[in-house]
Order: structure tokens, then sequence, then C-alpha cells
């Protein structure tokens, strides 16, 4: 075959309830909702892929496919052009299976059209291996992934308006730039599967996307010599850094936040679920430590007796750990419905803790501009989820509503806690139930979080250390770039200044210098490109 270019160009796509694309070129766009038999075979309704009545999200892609693939043909032949007799067109699909299948399609050979019906369906079996060994030899694996990555990138620059992808007129510190956003892009997750990505797999979109200027025989716009500055070395070295971090665990992101959000929006106020949100969203400014709040296995985790502390003694929260006040500093005793809404600040005791600073008592201010993530209306139905289920004052208040209990509550577990994270991941980050990365999601990606959201609003080292109480600096490990720690969901989800006191630190010091990375993104104002 010889490559041409496209005579014109379209695009389409599906979803489970319709489908619908467009061509500028051939002066059309359509819009078709599935019929109701077709949604009733989709996903939303089969949760087994083995399921044979299901209808895949391929097969849709690959229908939106057949359907613009037939306007265009039918305006080609209403407008035949003498001077191209054998128009290309080329569709955009977001789908590789339905892209294969298309590919496929448009190979077939007509030959078989000299055998009749029966002994086509005869012989079928043999023209299909004959096609699927042909192509096997014809592309290899590698050269598909190639391909998609290239054309990932064509729509990254077609989104940003950007009409050549090579920039081969402009400075080549202008494609350096452009190649530095699409890394960006590519390291916040705006992949082909929509999943973040490690460093070896973002070189390679990142050298499918210099192909493009190779194969023009211009010179390599992420080659250093030929730069002033280097923007994209410093992007992929934080990524390599953070992936040499040994058994890390995962912090909460925004997005899996905004998921919780979600799946919690219809549970009742003291269910499972609802009860563990409300603890994580505490717990993104607090740290907490698991048995700090939680407990990791049947019965109430309590302090061993010795010579100073006598009597056992729970290791959770207690409800008189927990005191509010309005915005004037006066305490609120009564927590019934028309003092509450007065609540400003929660005062937290620790009255245990792996520093040995027993007794520490930390304030946390109310965030009236985010409402659905402030740590003090979290702690408020914390505290009142614990007098509705009538827990005893010497219990711990992590508790959900139980019809099973002897009682009306049950004491959260950590186990429990763990399998609502992995699922919000799962969700989020669109994993297999069995992939290994959810691992990393424990209790501790609680106090992971909190550590990394200090770190995002630039606070120093030695501020999230005294502010989380870590007795040494072990925290770092678990710092993760700015950028791996944003996302679409920051602004809305971000620490209030309220919550970021001054307070005495080791070295004195309250804000950190940036990294290089970060010097780059902030520098750099990256333009806002749709996933």
């Amino acid at each position: 075959l010889v490559d041409r270019d496209a005579t014109g160009e379209s695009e389409c796509d599906s979803s489970l309830d319709a489908a619908g694309g467009w061509s500028r070129e051939c002066s059309f766009w359509w819009h078709l909702t599935w019929s109701e038999e077709i949604k009733a075979a989709t996903l939303r309704f089969h949760d087994k892929s083995s399921d044979k009545e299901l209808i895949s999200i391929n097969v849709l892609e690959f229908a939106a496919a057949i359907i613009t693939y037939a306007g265009m043909s039918l305006y080609y032949r209403l407008h035949p052009d003498p001077s191209n007799p054998f128009p290309v067109a080329l569709i955009w699909i977001d789908n590789v299976s339905a892209e294969s299948w298309c590919i496929k399609g448009c190979k077939k050979t007509t030959w078989l059209r000299s055998f009749s019906a029966k002994s086509r369906a005869a012989l079928g079996h043999y023209n299909n291996i004959i096609h699927r060994e042909s192509r096997r030899s014809s592309e290899t694996k590698s050269a598909r992934t190639r391909k998609s990555r290239i054309v990932h990138y064509l729509r990254f620059c077609n989104q940003a308006e950007i009409e050549d992808p090579c920039m081969e007129h402009e400075p080549i510190h202008a494609r350096h730039l452009l190649l530095a956003y699409y890394v960006i892009h590519l390291i916040e997750g705006n992949t082909i599967k929509s999943l973040r990505i490690k460093h070896n797999t973002l070189r390679g979109y990142l050298n499918s996307a210099i192909s493009l200027h190779v194969a023009r025989e211009l010179p390599d716009p992420s080659e250093p010599s030929f730069l002033k500055e280097d923007l994209i070395s410093p992007l992929l070295q934080a990524v390599q850094s953070y992936e040499k971090v040994t058994k890390r665990k995962e912090m909460i992101t925004d997005s899996m936040v905004a998921t919780m959000l979600k799946l919690t929006s219809l549970s009742a106020p003291h269910s499972l679920e609802a009860a563990i949100l409300d603890w994580i969203l505490l717990g993104r400014f607090t740290g907490f430590r698991r048995s700090e709040w939680c407990q990791d296995k049947p019965g109430i985790e309590m302090t061993e007796v010795t010579i100073a502390q006598p009597t056992p003694e729970p290791k959770a929260f207690l409800a008189s750990d927990f005191t509010f006040f309005d915005s004037s500093g006066n305490r609120i005793y009564d927590m019934s419905p028309s003092h509450v809404k007065n609540v400003d600040v929660v005062k937290i005791r620790w009255r245990f803790q792996k520093n040995k600073d027993n007794g520490q008592v930390i304030p946390y201010r109310r965030d009236y501009d985010r409402p659905t993530v402030c740590p003090v209306l979290a702690a408020t139905r914390i505290f009142l989820r614990s007098q509705a289920l009538q827990v005893p004052p010497n219990e711990p208040i992590a508790v959900f509503a139980s019809s099973s209990s002897s009682c009306q509550y049950k004491h959260i577990r950590a186990s429990q806690v763990v399998k609502f994270l992995r699922r919000s991941a799962q969700l989020t980050f669109k994993l297999k139930p069995t992939d290994k990365a959810l691992d990393n999601w424990t209790c501790h990606s609680i106090r992971v979080t909190a550590a990394n959201l200090l770190h995002r609003a630039n606070m120093s080292d030695s501020y999230i250390q005294t502010r989380l109480r870590w007795k040494s600096n072990t925290f770092l490990m678990y710092l993760r770039n700015t950028f791996y720690s944003a996302d679409q969901h920051t602004e809305a989800m971000k620490i209030s200044n309220k919550n970021l006191p001054h307070i005495p630190t080791l070295d004195g010091s309250r804000y950190r210098s940036l990294e290089d990375h970060e010097v780059i993104y902030s520098a750099h104002s990256v333009m806002a490109v749709a996933a």
C-alpha cells in the first residue's frame, strides 16, 4: 500500500447510551441513541465480560465507525472528484479494538466473492488465519503501539489547536516547550487508557512524538545540546526518582476523594462507608495513625500496663478527645442541631502518641469555602454519630451503625478501611481487582496523604514533621511529585490557609523551595487540554 494524505477526516465516539460522529470535509454530523435492547445488553446490566449476551463498548465503537464511514462513502459518491477517483477517508477512533477491526475490514480481499456463500462459510476459518498471520508479519505489536501513541500526540495537538504537531517553522525552543507540555499532560494521567504510567512508558510516548520530527528530518527537540534550558529532563527525572522508592504507600488523591464522595452520596449517614469517609476527610488534615482511631482486630485495642499507666485505656480517640468551639472561642457543650451550626473550631487531643508527646492538643478550623472536605464538619459528624449510636464515653468513637450487633454499633476495623480505599482506587484509576498496585493503599495512606497535601501547599519538611507529629524525617519517602498529588479536583480540595497555622519548627522554616519540575510547571502556564 502507498501512504496517501486523507481526502477527508471524521471523528466518532460511542457510549453505552448513544453514539455520534461528524466530518467537516464531508459536511455531515450524526447522532444515534441506542435502542433499549442494546442498552440492556451492555456492561451496565452485565457484570461479567464472559456473558454471551453482553454487547461490549468495543462493538459499539466499531458500529460508530461503520456509520461514520458510510456517511463519508455516501458523500464521495454524491460528489465525485475526477482528479481523485479513489478518495481516502481518515476516521479518528479512540478504541483500539474498533480500530483493529476497521483495518482488518478494509484489507479483506474481494477474491472470496468468486466462491459460493456455502464455500465461503466452509473456508472462512482458513481465511481468518491468512489475515491474522499476514497482519503479524506486516506489523509488529510494538509498531502498532507506536502508531497509537503518535495518534495520541496528534490528538493532544489538535485539542491544543496546534496545526503543525512539529511546529516546523517555529524555533526549536518552542517545539521543546510543546513536548514538555505533552509530558506533563501524560504524567497527570492523560494517556491512551487514562492511567498513570511509569518512566519507561512515559519515555515511549515521548519518543513516538519525537519520531514525527525525525521523519521530517528535523532536529530532535528534546536534545539538551540544542537548548538553552532543558524542560523535559527534570520532569522525567522526577517520575523516575519517585519510582525508586521501595515499599511506598500511595496517597489518597483528590480524584479518589471525589470517587468516595460519589460512592457515599446515597449511603445512610451512619453507614460504614459514610463513617470511614468522615475519618478520611479529617485524616487528610490530622495525619492519623491507624491505632489512633480504628481497630486492627475484633475488640478494642488497649494500652499496655506500666508503672506510669497502671490502668489500660483505649488507644483510639474517645468522645472526650474532641472539643468544639464557636468563632468567638467559646466552647460548645450542647451539640444539638441549633448549636452545631455555630461550630468553627475542633480541638483534638492525642492521649497517646508514637512520639511520646501524649496529651497534645491541635486545633483545626472550619473551611466555609469547601464544606464537602471540611475537617471540622467531618469531626462534627463523627462526634454526633457516636452520640446517636450511644457509644459509651470509655469506648472509641470510630463506629458505624450495625443491626447485627448486640448494641447499635460496631467499631471500624482496619481491614474495612483498606477495602474501602482499594475499591475507590480501583474505580478511580480503572484498575483490575487483581492489580498489585492496589496493595499500596492501606490505613497508612491517610497519613501519607496529609504529608503530601502540606507538601503540595509548599510547606517545609520541618513544618510537615512538626504539624503531623513525626519524630523523624521518614515521611520524606512518601512525598509524591506535586503533579502526581494534584489533579482536576485540586482547587476544590486543597488545604485552606486557616489550617496552615504558624508553628515553631526544628529549623525555623515554614515554606520550602520549589523542586526542579515545579519550577518548570509554575514558570510556564500549561495549556488547558482536555483529557
